[in-house]
């Protein structure tokens, strides 16, 4: 089970999400939660490698919450862990190295790091400015010059300089999970990495990140449904005109099973997710499949609607929710039609006609199958979440005008009845 972002490209300014190490998150969990949250930060500030940054202490605290002091030991932490090293440099300002990042080319001035030899003019100007000397003459000078363009010196405003080695490429096997920066930086009001850190348990952080691995959007609207899902069970209650009339009632409380049972212990599981959910970085939505192993035909909404607060008409959800309320209309108009022609299999009882999840599904779906699937509130903006939802908002009109056409067939047996 794995992401389905593969190493999208960021650039400055564009992209709005960051990449981490799995294992690095692991170990920076391992150190507390200020540590874990220090990491993230200076993650969320990198640069294009996602290995360089140049946030610090001022911005752990501004998006953590914690003080300057804490801030600069949760740094220290890490540096003592060896996740993170300060690199040198002339500025007062520190600069991070963060380890364990992801394959990438080397920053654009490690192209052509000593791609000749140097001759012996040259040698001699490279030694000679390792020493911390000038060239003395025009003669050593252009030989400075040549060992610049063969990638041994670089020449800048104060003169020449050794030119650093490019930094070495990071293990093959890092396995890396990207999340969005309004994790850390948040949309108004307090961050949802400072909301975490406040639970004051370092491993709900990492589970938020195990979370976001997980994730399948295309194929599941969500996380893993073969990983975290609510069950329910499913029922046919008849069949008219092309369509089945389907009823769905939940089966269970949320199941749990493969990774996430085996990273944590089963018994304490539930206590890194239901953190995640109280602070809304978790929302649940029903997804509608053709069978229980089987592709998404579309979402029915939200579970809880009071996810759908301060959510504007072009959130996912609210999408959602519009395709469901569609579904679940035509469902009861179509339920009607089959108890008033006598060819329902069983009324409805009391409870379950309280909020009836009745679908009506193309006759030759044998097994459709709807599961509560959780989805992460704040999502990276990379090329499989575009993907998500442009299917999403691309097939919204579609299954608005089917199940539009099959209420309006039924208004001629009796509109009032139908009518929600």
């Amino acid at each position: 089970m794995s992401s389905e972002s593969k190493a999208p490209k960021k650039s400055k300014g564009m992209g709005e999400f960051f990449g981490v190490d799995l294992d690095g998150v692991w170990k920076a969990c391992e150190l507390g939660m200020n540590a874990a949250v220090a990491y993230m930060v200076l993650a969320c500030f990198s640069d294009e490698t996602n290995r360089h940054t140049k946030a610090s202490v001022k911005s752990v605290t501004k998006y953590t919450g914690i003080s300057p002091k804490y801030a600069k030991q949760a740094i220290a932490a890490l540096i003592d862990a060896r996740l993170v090293g300060l690199m040198p440099g002339d500025s007062t300002r520190p600069n991070y190295e963060i380890f364990g990042a992801p394959p990438a080319p080397p920053p654009p001035r490690a192209y052509g790091y000593r791609k000749a030899k140097l001759a012996p003019a040259e040698q001699a100007a490279f030694e000679s400015v390792g020493k911390g000397l000038v060239p003395l003459n025009n003669h050593a000078t252009a030989a400075a010059r040549r060992a610049v363009k063969k990638g041994w010196l670089v020449e800048n405003a104060d003169g020449f300089a050794v030119r650093e080695a490019p930094p070495p490429p990071p293990p093959p096997d890092r396995k890396m999970v990207w999340l969005p920066n309004a994790l850390v930086k948040g949309i108004g009001g307090t961050s949802p990495i400072e909301r975490v850190r406040q639970t004051s348990n370092a491993l709900v952080l990492r589970m938020l990140v195990d979370l976001y691995r997980l994730q399948t959007l295309t194929s599941d609207g969500g996380i893993d449904r073969d990983v975290l899902y609510i069950p329910f069970k499913s029922e046919c209650l008849g069949s008219i005109h092309e369509f089945n009339v389907w009823f769905f009632s939940r089966a269970n409380p949320s199941t749990l099973r493969g990774p996430l049972i085996d990273a944590y212990s089963r018994e304490k599981v539930w206590s890194y997710i239901h953190p995640l959910e109280k602070t809304g970085l978790i929302q649940w939505s029903l997804q509608l499949f053709d069978a229980p192993d089987g592709g998404l035909l579309h979402p029915l909404g939200p579970i809880d609607d009071r996810d759908l607060d301060g959510a504007n008409p072009s959130d996912a959800l609210v999408i959602e929710r519009e395709i469901g309320m569609a579904a679940k209309k035509a469902g009861r108009a179509l339920w009607f039609e089959l108890i008033t022609s006598g060819k329902a299999s069983r009324g409805l009882s009391e409870t379950e006609e309280l909020d009836p999840l009745l679908v009506p599904v193309a006759a030759h779906i044998a097994k459709p199958t709807v599961v509560g699937i959780a989805r992460l509130r704040y999502r990276p903006k990379v090329s499989d979440t575009a993907k998500w939802f442009g299917q999403l908002v691309g097939s919204r009109e579609g299954w608005l005008k089917g199940y539009g056409e099959v209420y309006q067939r039924t208004l001629s047996v009796d509109e009032k009845a139908v009518s929600w």
